[in-house]
């Protein structure tokens, strides 16, 4: 788990340049970079638009990826933060008189925008599941106990190597000489 605490940075990273890519570049590029694309509401609404995205992901867990992660949780919680921050997104236009898509192009840019995260996200996941089933990251365990339950355990870790644990053996009360029993506690 030595590098596990970088999961969720790479991951804001790589969401942040989506997002600017799409709402604050697409709209400099839309309307000209010598027209208002650096004056003082674009560049308040571009790190309005950040702030909210990261809240929203806190929020929502979004950056939670670890070895219980399951791709079903990613979709759902990346949904919850696109449905949040669309929101959010919408509430700055109610708030400040600022043309910044037609209703058109910002339906459009969201649905390119959930595309390109969600391929983000599932390509950073799996990355990370490679990274693992390689031998990295990973934590080793070993099981207190031997009857069928810890040996139900150790099959789990065993067949599961993406999950990032690594078994190395049970431990008794008793010594015994069955296999995998590496001593006693």
């Amino acid at each position: 788990m030595k590098y596990s605490k970088y999961i969720p940075v790479i991951s804001a990273i790589g969401d942040l340049l989506i997002l600017n890519f799409f709402f604050n570049f697409m709209f400099c590029y839309l309307v000209g970079y010598n027209q208002g694309c650096f004056s003082i509401l674009p560049i308040t609404f571009f790190i309005y638009i950040n702030l909210v995205w990261l809240v929203s992901a806190i929020v929502f867990d979004v950056y939670k990826i670890d070895h219980q992660s399951f791709k079903k949780a990613i979709l759902f919680s990346n949904v919850k933060t696109i449905i949040f921050f669309f929101f959010l997104f919408l509430l700055f236009f109610q708030i400040f008189t600022f043309n910044y898509y037609s209703r058109d192009d910002i339906k459009y840019l969201f649905v390119i925008f959930f595309a390109a995260l969600l391929f983000w996200k599932f390509t950073l996941y799996y990355i990370f599941l490679l990274y693992r089933e390689s031998g990295y990251n990973y934590r080793n365990v070993i099981i207190i106990g031997y009857n069928d339950k810890a040996t139900e355990l150790k099959d789990y870790f065993n067949n599961n190597p993406w999950r990032g644990y690594r078994f190395k053996g049970f431990f008794t009360y008793h010594k015994s000489d069955k296999k995998n029993i590496e001593g006693t506690y």
